[in-house]
Order: structure tokens, then C-alpha cells, then sequence
């Protein structure tokens, strides 16, 4: 009889394929995440360089003024 043709061989094979299935699982996972990620980003392009700005804000009034007697060094 050949082992393939064998049902305790084909039970232990399927016993074996369910492990490994349950083992690739969480390493489907992550990388079906890392994918989804990639193809996200991929459409993210910068095109103009960042700029950043402060709100207008009578707070922030000391900043500016620390700004203007050269407190912060560039």
C-alpha cells in the first residue's frame, strides 16, 4: 500500500497542516498589515517642504517677543 494511500498518514498530515495553519496565522497577519500600510503610504508623495506655523495667540506673545531679542538661535 503506498503511505500516501495510508489513512493514519493522511490524518497525521492533515493534523500537521492544521499546526502549521494555526502557527502562519499571526505571521499572515502581520503581513497583510505591513502591506495594507505600504500601499497606503505609497500614495503619499511631499511635494512642497513642511511648514509649520503658530497660532495667533496673546499667550504666545512672549515667544515672538523672546524671538525678536534673539532668545532662540536659528
Amino acid at each position: 500500500m503506498p503511505i500516501l494511500a495510508n489513512p493514519d498518514f493522511q490524518h497525521a498530515l492533515w493534523a500537521v497542516t492544521a499546526h502549521n495553519r494555526m502557527l502562519l496565522k499571526p505571521v499572515l497577519t502581520k503581513a497583510l498589515v505591513v502591506l495594507a500600510l505600504f500601499l497606503f503610504l505609497a500614495g503619499c508623495e511631499r511635494r512642497h517642504p513642511l511648514r509649520m506655523g503658530l497660532n495667533v495667540w496673546p499667550g504666545y506673545e512672549f515667544l515672538y517677543l523672546a524671538q525678536e531679542l534673539g532668545y532662540y538661535k536659528e
